[in-house]
């Protein structure tokens, strides 16, 4: 089986979990059915861990077999911390499935849906408090873009009043239905329940991985079934404590329904995802995951389990959008993130709007774009000269450094070791504050040096620090920032009426948006030197990184953008009568 067709299924079978679980509910108790769910994916994991097991001793040399007893009951003899991590997993799961089970019942299946898999966002934002050593340290536009997913969880909210919000009835609007509250609210422990057992799992596969030479499928199913045994006296718990609530009963009359939830979502579900992230040579291939939310969407929606409306759709794209932003990182350029914001903000602004227009609309845009332009350019023009300046002059640094250390007497070489330190801070750096200290320490050592090669570098390093300190002034980002925005201002509010008018006007904003941006990815870009000194290494060489192939996630950014566009396009189609929803 290929990478790629084990992560279709893994969606395939998780896309599934929300309509099986609504047949479910019909006729079972929420809390006994996702209990049951748990127990027979704990019996299968066990089996496919043992399996798994068996074969990775077989495959052991026999020295190392000899000295290791392969007896799978060696699984539960584990050090408390690991055991700490199964329990903590299996208690979140528990809270975590049962709530979203009483949300499906309460509110929207679909709005439930969408709510529970913002877990990715918390997942990154909890990382750090729950465990020591966090994998990657939390960018702070990471939690600008989790308000983002909580714009789109307003939208799923707001979409059973969408009537009354449309008309700005705002007393209609925010007399909700208490009941539907409670489900959102639900779904919304059920995510946080998911992020914290997903995080507690990792330190359980982590445990098993290591001791068995980083196999981690094996770990995989082995983590699977101890926390998921875990969390059945949880489920108990939570079970008594919603009887004594009312809210759960002995009703347990359609097993076959929890027997495929435990096996095939579950367990299959889970191994598939991980089989195809082990097998697959890009890491992008995980991004195929939410593909799953909106097939079930789709399938909840065929069902006539729930019906699917504007307000759900932009509340989708907001949330799985934020999702793949902070845990994709396609891209960590300014300008990326900054022409998503656009389009989401600007798409969600023109399809509740509509644009005044007015007769001398395009020949103003035409105005103020031409001015735009004509400053970019000048800009831009600038930059890329500034940048391919600063590389060259690193590069005859380089070289003349190279010389006087190859030709460096005894006590020459303290002297030159220093301004080799020196040099590098000023390579590797844009800050005033590191370049200023660079340079006091070239100013103690420069009367050392006499001859044409020495002053040549030393004119040069004086050159570089000037480039890299000369920034664009603060009038010129002030016209140019504007500009661009009473540009992107008119675009968004006086549009003429239409469906072209709409996507013409998402689209201009976003790339008014994206070229300011990219001007400060590229000065960023000049404070990044293009050469390497390897540890040892008396010379400079060409950065690796100007080697590597193109990163994978750059296409995903792309497919993310046009993705973007045809949901836009379809909602402004649907806004001006093109088709019923």
């Amino acid at each position: 089986m290929t990478a790629v067709s084990a992560m279709f299924l893994s969606v395939f079978f998780f896309s599934l979990y929300p309509l099986l679980a609504s047949y479910g509910l019909e006729n079972n108790d929420p809390v006994l059915f996702v209990m049951l769910a748990h127990f027979f994916c704990a019996v299968v994991s066990f089996l496919i861990g043992r399996t798994l097991f068996h074969r990775h001793f077989a495959t052991l040399p026999k020295k190392r077999t000899a000295k290791q007893t392969a007896d799978f009951a060696e699984i539960f003899f584990v050090g408390s911390k690991t055991w700490f991590y199964v329990f903590a997993t299996g208690a979140a799961a528990a809270v975590a499935h049962s709530c979203f089970m009483l949300a499906l019942l309460k509110t929207s299946k679909i709005g439930a849906t969408i709510i529970y898999e913002t877990w990715p966002i918390l997942a990154i934002w909890i990382t750090p408090f729950l465990v020591a050593k966090a994998w990657e340290k939390v960018r702070r536009s990471d939690y600008i873009f989790g308000l983002l997913a909580l714009v789109g969880v307003a939208f799923i909210i707001a979409a059973e009043n969408r009537e009354a919000l449309l008309q700005f009835d705002l007393k209609a609007a925010f007399e909700a239905d208490p009941q539907r509250m409670q489900g959102y609210l639900l779904a919304f422990i059920g995510s946080l329940g998911i992020a914290v057992s997903t995080v507690m799992r990792a330190g359980v596969s982590q445990h098993f991985t290591q001791k068995y030479d980083g196999n981690v499928l094996l770990s995989a199913g082995i983590s699977s079934g101890l926390t998921r045994m875990a969390a059945l006296p949880f489920f108990v718990l939570i079970f008594l404590f919603f009887q004594s609530h009312g809210l759960a009963g002995f009703v347990l009359n359609d097993i076959l329904l929890a027997v495929l939830v435990g096996i095939v979502v579950y367990t299959f579900g889970s191994l598939a995802y991980t089989y195809s992230f082990l097998n697959s040579k890009s890491p992008n291939i995980q991004v195929m995951y939410y593909i799953a939310p909106v097939l079930s969407i789709i399938w909840l929606q065929l069902s006539g389990f729930s019906q699917i409306n504007d307000f759900i759709v932009i509340g989708t794209v907001f949330v799985l959008t934020a999702n793949l932003l902070v845990t994709v990182k396609a891209e960590h350029s300014i300008s990326y993130n900054a022409t998503i914001l656009t389009l989401l903000l600007v798409g969600g602004f023109c399809y509740f709007t509509t644009g005044l227009g007015f007769d001398g609309f395009y020949d103003a845009m035409s105005f103020t774009s031409v001015l735009y332009a004509i400053l970019i350019a000048f800009a831009w023009d600038r930059v890329m000269r500034r940048d391919r300046h600063i590389e060259q002059i690193t590069l005859d640094i380089a070289y003349g450094l190279d010389e006087l250390q190859s030709r460096a007497k005894a006590k020459e070489k303290k002297p030159v070791a220093a301004l080799a330190k020196h040099t590098e801070k000023i390579f590797s750096s844009g800050d005033k504050t590191v370049l200023a200290a660079a340079y006091a320490g070239l100013e103690k050592i420069r009367s050392e040096f006499d001859d044409a090669t020495a002053r040549g570098v030393f004119k040069n390093l004086d050159d570089l620090i000037l480039s890299k300190t000369r920034g664009f002034m603060l009038s010129e980002i002030v016209v140019l920032a504007m500009i661009g925005g009473i540009t992107v201002t008119a675009l968004m509010v006086f549009r003429p009426d239409g469906h072209w008018e709409d996507m013409a006007s998402v689209v201009m904003s976003a790339a008014v948006v994206f070229i300011f941006f990219a001007i400060f990815d590229q000065l960023k870009n000049c404070h990044t030197s293009p050469l390497q000194q390897k540890k040892g290494q008396r010379f400079y060489t060409l950065d690796s990184r100007i080697f590597s192939p193109a990163n994978p996630f750059h296409l995903i950014s792309v497919v993310l953008i046009v993705a973007m566009l045809a949901v836009f396009s379809a909602l402004f189609a649907y806004k001006h009568g093109a088709f019923p929803l």
